[in-house]
């Protein structure tokens, strides 16, 4: 796969009304390690307040299966605390991912936010 441009760290902020997290252009299994250990601490922080989650996928250029785990996993951690996901302007690359692990229609919790 090729390797785009080096990316910045993704932002993670407390949004009112819920929590925006930003996936780095280059969202691969390199990123996926750093974000699960930025990403985790949060999750069981959030646990005692439940709030909406948003993942902005727009930039992302690169996707491999570590970070669609990671994704996968979030979700799934914050629907065991009752909280929602949801993917916000996903990019081309990400769409095609979903699409081609069968997860575009499956994936119902996983709201696509305008």
């Amino acid at each position: 796969m090729a390797r785009k441009a080096a990316s910045r760290k993704p932002a993670a902020t407390a949004a009112s009304g819920g929590v925006s997290l930003l996936a780095p252009a280059d969202f691969n299994i390199v990123q996926a390690s750093a974000l699960h250990a930025d990403w985790l601490p949060r999750l069981l922080d959030a646990a005692d307040a439940p709030q909406p989650w948003v993942l902005d996928a727009s930039a992302v250029q690169e996707f491999d299966s570590a970070a669609l785990q990671l994704m996968l996993a979030l979700k799934r951690g914050l629907v065991q605390q009752g909280q929602t996901l949801s993917l916000q302007s996903p990019s081309a690359v990400v769409l095609a991912a979903l699409q081609t692990y069968g997860l575009d229609q499956s994936l119902e919790p996983l709201a696509f936010a305008d």
